[in-house]
């Protein structure tokens, strides 16, 4: 049972430290707009239901980097919209393209949504386009866990259990050799004293 036991603790000591090094690792690894982006690939997290169903609120999903002159109708992007003096990253769909004078932009719309967004994206304002990959709920989780009161509840407080847990176990391990060791010397004295009573 302490074996057991011992696999289980080491086991999540090893996947709490796994989620906290992938979380600060996609908290540091930003571009200059401050977008986490690990090789070209974006996470995000989908907070709203304005491309439901193709894509559900608290996903998370995968935006990846690309040609802005070679996006097509259809295609989902993420880009930066600024909404009541705040920057966001909207991920909607090309419903058209515009050509004024050889810059081009993209009219966009939420699949959920009865209106066309209100500015078309420019090539400043494009971050990637959706892969088509994205894990349900996930987002949610992964959102959570960056927040301070999360990092603190579901990594720094197990961390520090799991360490704690630890160095008992090295304690214990500790004080069981010296009770070995302790016995073969008593054993040793009482056969050194049987061979000279002989």
């Amino acid at each position: 049972m302490k074996k057991v036991l011992g696999y289980v603790g080491d086991f999540l000591l090893v996947l709490v430290v796994i989620i906290a090094i992938a979380i600060t690792f996609i908290s540091l690894k930003s571009d200059d707009r401050g977008i986490s982006n690990i090789g070209g690939y974006m996470p995000f997290n989908i907070q709203t239901a304005s491309m439901e169903p193709t894509i559900k609120t608290g996903d998370l999903i995968i935006t990846q980097e690309a040609d802005f002159d070679s996006l097509e109708v259809g295609d989902i992007i993420s880009f930066l919209s600024k909404e009541q003096d705040t920057v966001i990253i909207k991920t909607h769909r090309i419903t058209s393209v515009n050509n004024e004078n050889g810059i081009k932009s993209y009219v966009t719309k939420g699949d959920n949504n009865d209106a066309e967004d209100d500015t078309a994206v420019v090539e400043a304002d494009f971050v990637g386009k959706y892969n088509g990959k994205r894990i349900g709920h996930l987002g949610s989780v992964l959102s959570f866990l960056q927040s301070r009161v999360g990092f603190f509840i579901f990594i720094i407080i197990p961390l520090f259990a799991l360490f704690i847990y630890q160095l008992y176990k090295f304690i214990v391990t500790i004080i069981e050799e010296k009770k070995k060791d302790l016995v073969a010397s008593i054993k040793a004295e009482q056969t050194e004293k049987e061979k000279k009573s002989e």
